[in-house]
Order: structure tokens, then C-alpha cells, then sequence
């Protein structure tokens, strides 16, 4: 068997690849990422699995709401910024 038959083999029996994820799990998923994200930036995030959060974007992504997952990331960063706006705007 050669290297590329093995690989095909390994994608098509790939449970990830043939489910499929509801809406509301995609937004379940999102909502445990954000708050992951605001812990990060609180500094608070010593007993995250960056890996499950890798896995949890890539799952999103994997399952087509990688746009939800974009504009999410976004707007939480927008959010955790917000209280520098003011030090921003004062900058010359």
C-alpha cells in the first residue's frame, strides 16, 4: 500500500470529517472560545487547553463557520480594547 492510498484511507474514516455540527453546537463551541479569549487577556489563563482551543477553531472551521469564528475573534479583540480607546485617541 502505497503512502498516498494510506492517507486517503485515513481522511475517509475520519469521524471529524463526517459529522456534521449544528448551529447551535458551532455557537456553544464560539461562546466557550470567547471566553477562553477573555481570559486570556485577563490574564487569567493557566488552566487552558490551548490545544482543545486549537482543535475547537479548527473543528469550526472544518464544519464551514469559519465566519463565525472570524468575525467572534474580532469582535471579542474590539471588546478588550475598548478601555485603551481613550489612551489611543490622546496619542499623537
Amino acid at each position: 500500500m502505497s503512502v498516498k492510498q494510506n492517507q486517503r484511507y485515513l481522511a475517509k474514516n475520519d469521524r471529524i470529517r463526517n459529522g456534521t455540527m449544528s448551529k447551535e453546537d458551532a455557537e456553544t463551541n464560539w461562546n466557550n472560545m470567547r471566553d477562553s479569549i477573555k481570559r486570556i487577556y485577563d490574564q487569567q489563563a493557566s488552566n487552558l487547553s490551548y490545544e482543545e482551543l486549537y482543535r475547537t477553531g479548527y473543528n469550526l472551521v472544518l464544519h464551514k463557520y469559519g465566519d463565525l469564528l472570524y468575525n467572534g475573534v474580532k469582535q471579542a479583540t474590539v471588546e478588550q480594547l475598548k478601555p485603551f480607546k481613550n489612551i489611543l485617541e490622546q496619542c499623537p
